[in-house]
């Protein structure tokens, strides 16, 4: 297991309830997986299958292999895939599901902020240039009648 997921062996739920140190875990995870530059949107998408999967299943439990291959088709990212079987027993029921959900939308959200917040005073500038441009492409548009 790699250093950055080491927090993992403990698993992620402690008394029925997601373990309070794993926020602190998951700045570690962001700092590995932006330098390795994984798609954010692509672990949000897994993260919202894996809620809805726990939300609806029926099965007592599934089998941490097969649900590794089934969020493979989403993004098979190696570092992805490794957290996933790394958070996951053997056999994983709802509440496991769920909390691996839980716990990548909450790496999502640091990772969004890492990767979006550096770009967004130059997207913000492009957006109010292209307002500007609009603003005087309709007062032209009004002045010729």
């Amino acid at each position: 297991m790699s250093a950055h997921l080491e927090y993992l062996s403990q698993g992620l739920i402690d008394n029925g309830q997601l373990r309070e140190e794993l926020q602190v875990c998951v700045r570690g995870v962001v700092e590995h997986w932006y330098s390795q530059k994984v798609n954010v949107q692509k672990v949000e998408m897994m993260a919202e299958y894996l809620a809805r999967l726990g939300r609806y299943l029926e099965a007592e439990s599934l089998n941490r292999d097969a649900l590794s291959k089934e969020v493979q088709k989403i993004y098979n990212h190696q570092d992805v895939i490794l957290l996933v079987e790394s958070a996951l027993p053997e056999t994983a029921g709802k509440l496991e599901i769920n909390a691996l959900a839980v716990h990548l939308m909450d790496i999502v959200e640091y990772l969004s902020l890492k990767t979006y917040v550096p770009v967004l005073p130059e997207m913000l500038a492009r957006s109010e240039r292209s307002a500007k441009a609009a603003r005087s492409v309709g007062l032209a548009q009004h002045l010729r009648g």
